[in-house]
């Protein structure tokens, strides 16, 4: 069935091997954890916070750029986690099977570290710079992005749900950055958009998981 058809997408080959550890210079090692951070997606989601201030303020300023570095580090450590999380089944597949954690290149405890002290640095600034409301949206798009949407990928569609919402918080966390409450239209279409976009991304990943299983 094409549920089975996807769940077997989204598990990929699990004969894949681990490539034997050598030595590493410092900046080899460096690599391998800046891999773990996924800066550019999490450019686009500090972005989409500093698009939502800038929405609810009406004009650019240095509160807008804080409050999309407090959510971008927060993306990052909520990036790391998510590594953790699918070290595993990363290693699964040809796309992520080189990664740092699915090789072994960075170890989970090291990992673990900087994605506790993103998180941390990324909710604090989220008070500092905008309130604990901020903070409170923050802790949110974390757990369902982590705790919830993570594990539920790998087994039912209904993920996209989590997933979705998750994406939709960045923006409400830049317009409340600004002491806004009020619910508007023009917050709702900003939501919609910079969190709907994240089903089609689902499923293109789904689909490139689709390649030609290792043969090794």
């Amino acid at each position: 069935s094409m549920k089975n058809g996807w769940l077997k997408k989204m598990n990929g080959n699990k004969g894949a091997v681990i490539a034997k550890p050598g030595q590493a210079g410092f900046f080899k090692v460096l690599k391998d954890y800046v891999q773990t951070l996924k800066i550019h997606l999490c450019t686009y989601i500090g972005l989409a916070a500093v698009i939502g201030e800038v929405s609810a303020s009406g004009t650019l300023s240095g509160q807008s750029l804080l409050t999309g570095l407090s959510v971008w580090i927060l993306a990052m450590g909520a990036a790391v986690l998510n590594n953790i999380q699918d070290r595993h089944f990363d290693r699964a597949f040809d796309r992520t099977a080189g990664r740092s954690l699915p090789q072994r290149r960075i170890s989970v405890k090291s990992a673990a570290r900087l994605c506790v002290v993103l998180i941390t640095a990324g909710l604090f600034l989220l008070v500092l710079n905008g309130s604990w409301i901020c903070m409170g949206l923050g802790l949110l798009a974390v757990v369902l992005y982590n705790a919830v949407y993570t594990p539920l990928k790998k087994k039912q569609l209904s993920a996209l749900v989590p997933g979705t919402l998750s994406g939709m918080m960045p923006v409400l966390i830049g317009w409340t950055a600004t002491g806004t409450t009020a619910v508007s239209l023009e917050l709702a279409l900003l939501m919609a958009i910079l969190g709907l976009w994240q089903i089609p991304h689902f499923f293109i990943i789904a689909l490139k998981q689709h390649g030609p299983e290792r043969t090794y």
